[in-house]
């Protein structure tokens, strides 16, 4: 009977690599090279010159394939798996997994928000689908500015010191939650994460690619990243101080929640254009303000009940956006051309008793917003 032949960790390994000669196949030469003290992404990048990304994704690809066992600070080195029978003296997956310790500086958060954003980009589509629902399963967000714009990463996944997926995926199976984590963040941060409808609002458009989210309340960190950037404006943020490297002036407006919870509560958080109720866990309901004139640019319009109205997250951004308009003398809904005509329940605006809405700003609204659609 012939002997069959063992594969060695470089065999192995080297079978999850491109052609040779790729970056891949560098940054497995670096990881056979490490042995069992392994290495970090950081040491593969100075010993080859691979891009940081790519060797965050690798990572967690072998990782979560059991050819990988994540060590302490970052490090990794071939799991006893890859080798099949070979000497090589390599921990056992799971030996080092379960020591992940919660974040304490900021550094360790955005280490974690890279290897989200490696996973995200990833070839492998089982390291995309973990990340997906990561992300529609999660409560508590940090808002970050990634190079495809506004981009979320929940704090059950970076609250835990050099987190993966694979090593993500055991915590959860212990039954680990973002209880604990949330609140190390809230110490790193300085501050509790809030309801924001801004943030919610690209939120849900962020997961447009990646799967219906969860039907609970979420809450965010609004970094100074996402602020300065148009994609999500008007946000009633939480304050917190930035790493101790990074200042920046913020300017941003207050806005005035107290009214914006009346009319909720008067409406039942019906939208005035369709008249949909979207209900939460609890019979909690769900709907935003959105203000006719908007209270920033260059005639802002006042934060005041006169210029609100109470809308579900489709017919928010519609106004936003001007493919939605209301007719000032007869509150007759009119939708622009480019609009779906399905989107369109009522015929005109449902106005409760209590609630009156001021002319000049829906006026501003068709003649600056929705007629140059």
């Amino acid at each position: 009977m012939a002997m069959q032949a063992r594969m060695t960790p470089a065999a192995i390994i080297g079978n999850s690599g491109k052609q040779p000669g790729s970056e891949i196949e560098k940054i497995n030469a670096v990881i056979i090279k490490a042995g069992k003290a392994g290495c970090t992404a950081a040491e593969v990048v100075e010993a080859c010159g691979a891009n940081e990304g790519l060797i965050r994704s690798h990572f967690n690809t072998l990782h979560s394939k059991g050819l990988l066992v994540k060590l302490n600070r970052g490090r990794y080195a071939v799991a006893k798996s890859a080798t099949n029978g070979d000497d090589f003296n390599a921990p056992e997956v799971g030996e080092y997994d379960a020591n992940t310790q919660l974040v304490e500086r900021w550094e360790q958060v955005e280490a974690n928000i890279r290897t989200l954003e490696a996973a995200r980009r990833s070839e492998a589509a089982q390291l995309r689908e973990e990340y997906g629902a990561l992300i529609t399963k999660g409560r508590h967000f940090i808002a970050y500015q990634s190079e495809s714009g506004v981009a979320f990463a929940p704090s059950k996944f970076i609250g835990y010191i050099d987190n993966d997926i694979a090593t993500h995926r055991n915590l959860r199976s212990n039954g680990r939650n973002g209880r604990e984590t949330s609140k190390a963040l809230k110490r790193i941060l300085g501050g509790a994460p809030e309801a924001d409808e801004s943030a919610e609002k690209a939120y849900l458009n962020f997961c447009g690619t990646l799967g219906t989210p969860d039907e609970h309340a979420r809450k965010y960190w609004i970094t100074d990243k996402v602020i300065q950037t148009s994609a999500v404006h008007e946000l009633n943020l939480p304050d917190w101080t930035p790493p101790p490297e990074i200042t920046s002036t913020i300017t941003r407006k207050i806005r005035d929640t107290a009214t914006t919870k009346r009319l909720k509560s008067l409406y039942d958080y019906k939208c005035m254009v369709c008249g949909i109720r979207l209900g939460l866990s609890g019979g909690k309901g769900y709907a935003e303000c959105g203000h006719i004139r908007p209270i920033g640019g260059p005639q802002p319009g006042p934060d005041e009940p006169e210029n609100i109205l109470v809308l579900c997250p489709n017919h928010h951004v519609m106004l936003d956006a001007g493919l939605l308009g209301i007719d000032p003398g007869t509150l007759k809904i009119r939708l622009a051309p480019r609009a779906e005509p399905a989107d369109l329940i009522q015929t005109r605006l449902r106005l409760c008793k209590g609630h009156t809405l001021r002319r000049e700003h829906l006026e501003y609204h068709q003649q600056e917003i929705f007629n140059r659609q």
